[in-house]
């Protein structure tokens, strides 16, 4: 029994190290296709974590379909557009984390020039808001509604 752990044990700390390294380098794939929004930018997840914005979709060429840029990282819980303005709570590092809202942090994408500005504060959102002349008629909206359809599976209204 010694002998057999001598041998697995640093065989499955190798294994897991290097699968630690490797994520960095895989493709991350989408629970199901992304639900575009405006200009390209559309709203998708990824499986086991929380939505996110991505900018339009582009081919690496490399056979496997359509890539997305990550714009706005988990956990998006409410979005308007026609420029886009999001905000995001941040999830946990433990599956099954549900999104922190006392972190808050809100973006505007200006979809014309793909420029995006960020804010920590509610404040200074409404800033950047007015600065980049963003009309108070875009109105955010839940983006779980957006993603789902209007409608939000039970096992999914903790995103």
């Amino acid at each position: 029994m010694v002998l057999i752990r001598a041998f697995v044990t640093p065989f499955l700390v190798a294994t897991a190290l290097l699968c630690c390294f490797a994520a960095e380098t895989v493709p991350v794939y989408l629970e199901r296709a992304p639900v575009q929004i405006v200009g390209g930018y559309s709203v998708g997840r990824a499986p086991l974590g929380g939505l996110e914005l991505y900018e339009p979709p582009y081919d690496p060429k490399d056979g496997m379909g359509l890539a997305y840029h990550r714009v706005v990282e988990q956990a998006l819980v409410r979005i308007g557009w026609d420029d886009i303005l999001a905000e995001r709570h941040p999830l946990g590092h433990t599956m099954g984390d549900q999104p922190d809202s006392s972190h808050p942090k809100w973006y505007i994408v200006v979809v014309s020039t793909g420029e995006v500005r960020t804010s920590r504060s509610s404040d200074r959102f409404l800033d950047l808001r007015a600065e980049l002349g963003v009309p108070d008629s875009i109105q955010m909206r839940d983006a779980r509604k957006i993603y789902y359809g209007g409608w939000i599976p039970r096992y999914r209204q903790s995103d």
